[in-house]
């Protein structure tokens, strides 16, 4: 049961990272193609959107629990992965309601977004103003380029090794183990990328950590001592 639920946990978490991937999508689409609109959305929307993500992750594998599904216990990377070859029902129904249409949208709106960004003169004055003033057109595509780079050398690798077969002697568990867990690991990139690129997102995280609101509090005041008294202004 708890392999089971270690195998449930990681496709939850995969198919809500590919949802909101999709969902980022659509809201820079969103944004530069209808700013007016854009303008009027409420967070209560956006909101919705990561709730939509989770509940649906959440259900889709559900079937993992309930169901008889075989989980084998993966030694090269140390994890319990469900034995997709084993389920190719499920298998089929996964791809045809998560992995395919977010790959469609990420991929056909990316590349819209990237055409408008790389051709500014096609659009519109409010669309051109809204590329220009808000960064997160390109923290977006960051975010993407990331996690693509996260799983890409253990893509590879199992590419390789389909191609050309491993001899026996050559023991490339080690390998397998890295870049497995680094593209386990690569979402959280999104916090770094985040920290280092967006204002907004680093003054909420210091309002949210108490320890660091007051590590800033008393920097703010060691700022202002007043040296004739020995105390604070």
């Amino acid at each position: 049961m708890i392999c089971k639920g270690t195998a449930y946990l990681q496709i939850a978490l995969f198919c809500s990272t590919v949802y909101t991937f999709a969902w980022i999508c659509i809201d820079r689409y969103s944004a530069m193609m209808k700013p007016a609109r854009y303008a009027d959305q409420s967070l209560t929307r956006c909101k919705c959107w990561i709730v939509f993500s989770w509940i649906t992750s959440l259900l889709l594998c559900c079937p993992i629990i309930i169901a008889r599904m075989q989980v084998v216990f993966y030694e090269d990377a140390q994890l319990c992965v469900l034995n997709w070859s084993a389920t190719t029902a499920y298998s089929m129904t996964m791809f045809i309601l998560v992995f395919l249409p977010t790959a469609v949208t990420i991929a056909n709106i990316g590349y819209k977004i990237i055409s408008a960004v790389r051709n500014p003169d096609d659009l519109e004055e409010n669309q051109r103003a809204m590329i220009e003033n808000d960064p997160n057109f390109i923290l977006t595509l960051f975010l993407l380029v990331a996690f693509i780079l996260s799983w890409l050398p253990l893509l590879a690798l199992k590419i390789y090794e389909y191609l050309w077969p491993v001899p026996p002697d050559i023991d490339l568990s080690m390998i397998t183990f890295i870049f497995t867990w680094l593209g386990i690991m690569g979402p959280s990139s999104r916090f770094l990328i985040y920290m280092f690129t967006n204002g907004t997102f680093r003054r909420s995280v210091v309002e949210l950590s108490p320890c660091l609101t007051c590590c800033c509090n008393r920097r703010n005041r060691s700022e202002y001592r007043d040296i004739t008294y020995g105390g604070y202004l």
